[in-house]
């Protein structure tokens, strides 16, 4: 399965113009890697370039939805949520200790928190009463 992480400076970035993707043709092969700017990309874009690529999997911190529901739409699965730098993310990847996400979802997924505009920043203050991660825990930002 083509795989790819979005990344700025070595560490995973959300799904913004200007960060860059690696996208990994086999994740136990680190050496078979294309690296794609996403300067000047519009949402549509994102879509394009990875179906041209064959991508089946992105990975990212964040997306917003409208990009998410064309990607899924596409055929492309999101994991979101996904932080640290991109070496750590891979080799956590290939022990399967990152699921592919099923739902959008900023935050933990809970859905709880998420309504009258709290969203993901009361999530990280106070920890999600849905699933009970805190601030630091998990490897979560």
């Amino acid at each position: 399965m083509k795989t790819a992480f979005v990344v700025s400076n070595e560490r995973m970035a959300s799904c913004f113009a200007g960060n860059e993707i690696r996208v990994y043709a086999d994740l136990s092969d680190a050496s078979e890697t294309e690296v794609v700017s996403s300067a000047g990309w519009e949402p549509r874009d994102w879509v394009d370039e990875l179906r041209r690529r064959d991508v089946e999997l992105l990975v990212c911190v964040s997306v917003n939805r409208f990009l998410w529901g064309a990607l899924r739409g596409s055929g492309i699965s999101v994991t979101t949520d996904v932080v640290g730098a991109l070496d750590n993310v891979v080799e956590r990847w290939r022990r399967g200790e990152i699921e592919v996400d099923s739902g959008y979802g900023p935050g933990c997924g809970s859905g709880v928190g998420q309504r009258r505009g709290r969203g993901r920043g009361r999530h990280l203050r106070r920890g999600c009463r849905g699933c009970n991660v805190k601030r630091g825990q998990d490897g979560r930002v």
